[in-house]
């Protein structure tokens, strides 16, 4: 995806069936996720969720990320896999062609 021209990764939707909820499947594929985006390069990563859950891995609130509408703003979330990699990085949220 770009923001505002500015590469960034989209993760997710992340889920897991409600039948295994609690036995840690999750944490264990955002853990995995967000260390495979580090392996391969990606500076920024990006989420639409619940910031309570996805803090504990790092993620926070994105000021001035415009997702297409109806996604609500305070849902959209990043995690710097470099430091700083967010600084300065706002805008509408586009496909990388």
């Amino acid at each position: 995806m770009l923001v505002g021209g500015t590469r960034a990764l989209l993760l997710g939707p992340v889920a897991v069936h409600p039948t295994r909820q609690g036995e840690g499947l999750g944490a264990l594929l955002m853990t995995a996720s967000i260390e495979k985006a580090r392996a391969l390069g990606w500076h920024r990563v990006m989420l639409v969720g619940d910031e309570p859950y996805y803090s504990r891995f790092g993620f926070a609130k994105l000021e001035g990320v415009e997702m297409p509408p109806p996604t609500n703003p305070e849902r959209v979330l990043g995690i710097e896999l470099q430091e700083g990699a967010w600084l300065g990085v706002a805008g509408e949220v586009t496909r990388c062609l």
